[in-house]
């Protein structure tokens, strides 16, 4: 129970609200999102061999990369477009198209920080600087035992396989922001939001005890699985 308190208190963190839209993110707060509850990482879950959830499932660690490259292209997409839209509203109420895009930036940046050498920014052109953190993540994350790595968090430290997990769910959903901030395919990729959908919901209801979000908004039943999970996040998909 108590790991499902703090997972559902986590995952309130990480993805903005449309109701309270939290900008403190962009100021030093790592976000956290623990998708589900599970029990505490293992040498074995964190090395790319299988790894036993809560559930008794097994996953391998090295697909955390490859998940989190999907979540990636998703977002690049969108970023491409944004054109001279940077002060758009977003489905993030507090922020323009030009804060979530920092927010995002941001996560990255302290992942590559937190395994190497900081990376310079582009002052003068955000999108130019997502395209740098994203590149340099993921060469710090093709290093070899990378997944294994302690870094810090506001929970305490854990190995980069579950602070992967963490931004990868926020940078799915925060592409949906993105494209239905900017009017263009809001179409994210089925497996990867299923997966995201599936992790979330056994901390519904402690995630809105926390305040943190609004309600879920009810969607049919055989709505596109990106927009169960944004609903889920409190967002108005349709």
């Amino acid at each position: 129970m108590a790991g499902l308190v703090v997972a559902s208190f986590s995952l309130a963190q990480i993805v903005c609200s449309p109701l309270t839209g939290r900008l403190s993110d962009r100021v030093g707060r790592n976000p956290v999102f623990i998708s589900g509850p599970r029990v505490n990482p293992t040498s074995d879950e964190t090395a790319g061999r299988p790894a036993r959830t809560a559930a008794g499932s097994v996953e391998f660690m090295s697909d955390v990369v490859s998940r989190h490259r999907t979540a990636c292209d998703e977002f690049s997409s969108r970023v491409a477009e944004i054109g001279d839209k940077w002060d758009a509203p977003t489905p993030c109420t507090e922020w323009a198209v030009r804060d979530l895009v920092e927010h995002v930036v941001a996560n990255h940046e302290r992942l590559v920080s937190a395994l190497g050498d900081p990376v310079a920014r582009d002052p003068d052109d955000l999108a130019a600087t997502w395209r740098t953190m994203e590149a340099a993540a993921f060469e710090a994350l093709a290093t070899d035992g990378v997944l294994d790595v302690v870094v810090p968090g506001p929970f305490g430290e854990a190995p980069v396989g579950r602070f992967l997990n963490i931004i990868t769910t926020d940078t799915l959903v925060h592409a949906w922001d993105l494209a239905r901030a900017l009017g263009v395919d809001e179409t994210l990729d089925a497996d990867l939001c299923q997966r995201a959908y599936e992790r979330a919901r056994p901390g519904d209801e402690l995630l809105r005890a926390s305040g943190m979000f609004g309600p879920r908004i009810d969607v049919p039943d055989d709505a596109r699985v990106e927009h169960r999970l944004v609903a889920f996040f409190g967002r108005e998909p349709m």
